[in-house]
């Protein structure tokens, strides 16, 4: 069992004038005892794999995953395959770095409709079946998390098992705020997925009427240092605990540093 963060945030922080370089955000993750980093692809953190590779293991902080946006489950065929083609040389780049772990993470994809959304959930059990059957010769692990959004086919607890059902070699992150999002309880999710889950992404959101997000008929809410929040973590933990969970652990938040210290120690509780 290891503690994770996302590198994205890290580049982040540097960006915003937080840390003179790169590499200076990544030390103060790891003396904060921050070993691992998931890397998230160029199309939504900027700095291509090579560099964030590069950055990160200078650090002593260690690519464990690899995160890909590339929309492989929308309507359009030739869109789809394309992106699994470049999925696939992105898996190649993974493997060749020693990242075990390839995380699809589509966007860029809508659903206007019923018959929509029961489509592009096969097309995208479909391509995970075909990049899980892929990453198994390169030795990286395909793995999925569940999403924010209630119109995704992946985003509510039952759509997510149905798909886990479908695909065996497909590896499930439990994210406990993006329940939250969608309007279900993250312990009853916890609940019916437990036997899927191999790592955790933590993630905490508090109600506030200044918030930056809004979904599912829910007040505006924010997102929090870890605990704070509305997301029953205490309770997860336990449950966790109970369940003799020892996968990783991966930190998703992006407050000040400040409040990242503290979140790093409400995870090490758990640790």
């Amino acid at each position: 069992m290891a503690l994770s963060f996302f590198a994205a945030y890290a580049f982040e922080q540097y960006r915003q004038g937080r840390f003179k370089t790169e590499e200076e955000a990544f030390l103060f993750m790891r003396k904060s005892g921050i070993t691992q980093g998931d890397i998230i692809d160029f199309d939504f953190c900027e700095y291509p794999l090579y560099l964030q590779y590069e950055i990160m293991t200078s650090s002593g902080v260690f690519p464990s995953c690899y995160i890909s946006t590339l929309d492989v489950l929308g309507m359009d065929a030739k869109t789809r395959k394309r992106n699994i083609a470049i999925t696939k040389e992105r898996i190649d780049s993974a493997a060749k770095l020693d990242i075990a772990e390839f995380m699809i993470a589509p966007f860029g994809f809508t659903v206007s409709s019923s018959e929509e959304f029961k489509q592009v959930q096969n097309n995208l059990i479909e391509s995970l079946a075909e990049l899980a059957e892929y990453g198994k010769k390169a030795d990286v692990k395909i793995s999925i998390e569940n999403h924010s959004s209630s119109w995704r086919p992946d985003a509510k607890m039952k759509d997510v098992l149905y798909i886990l059902d479908a695909v065996s070699d497909v590896s499930y992150i439990f994210d406990t705020g993006n329940f939250f999002c969608i309007g279900e309880n993250a312990k009853e999710a916890y609940e019916l997925l437990k036997d899927k889950i191999y790592k955790v992404h933590l993630k905490d959101w508090k109600y506030d009427p200044f918030g930056d997000l809004e979904r599912e008929n829910l007040p505006r809410f924010k997102e929090c240092e870890l605990g704070k929040g509305e997301v029953p973590l205490n309770e997860l933990f336990k449950s966790l605990k109970f369940d003799n969970f020892n996968g990783d652990i991966v930190i998703e938040t992006n407050p000040s540093w400040e409040e990242f210290d503290h979140s790093v120690k409400f995870a090490k509780e758990f640790l």
